[in-house]
């Protein structure tokens, strides 16, 4: 069985998680791949679709998740099959669906094809270029707390940045006119 593994490189401690799934996934074909900016958790998982791997594993937060969902999606091959092994900051769709805590649970749900059906949004915006979103997407003020965090170089840690971010916007934020069709 191949398991691609994506694996988000600013994670504290990213090289021991590497290891440790390693060590659990030991009997698998495990092809990895570490993150290093925002947009290649999207081309990891692409290229693993499209390479033929059973599932698409992605050790990190909403953001790298929603990165890999555009990847499998855009792929020759969308119907590959997508794992989180949560280790972000808010984890708001772990939060939400029954997910795999551990490494375990999270090995042995893919050999069992343990997977959960999801509704997948679709917004084409006006460049045309087509994005996919799972669980939430935000506009306005959530949507500039994303932007900025996602551009954020974290100093402080995720959690102490995501809080001043908030605030940030709470503080700044100006309302714009936003059309949906």
């Amino acid at each position: 069985m191949k398991i691609g593994l994506i694996l988000h490189g600013g994670k504290k401690g990213a090289d021991e998680m590497l290891s440790q799934f390693h060590t659990v996934f030991g009997k698998f074909n495990v092809i990895s791949g570490k993150t290093c900016k925002h947009g290649e958790a999207e081309q990891l998982a692409k290229v693993m679709s499209e390479f033929g791997v059973n599932a698409v594993v992605v050790c990190g937060g909403d953001g790298s998740l929603n990165q890999a969902v555009n990847g499998i999606l855009q792929s020759k091959k969308p119907d590959t099959p997508l794992a989180v092994w949560p280790c972000g900051t808010a984890n708001d769709f772990v939060k939400t669906l029954h997910v795999p805590k551990t490494l375990d649970t999270l090995k042995w749900a893919i050999e069992n094809s343990k997977f959960q059906a999801v509704d997948v949004a679709e917004i084409k915006r006006n460049d045309e270029k087509k994005n996919y979103f799972i669980n939430v997407t935000d506009v306005g003020l959530g949507g500039g707390v994303a932007r900025d965090m996602q551009k954020s170089k974290r100093r402080l840690g995720s959690f102490i940045t995501y809080q001043l971010l908030i605030l940030k916007q709470l503080i700044l934020y100006r309302k714009k006119r936003v059309t949906f069709s």
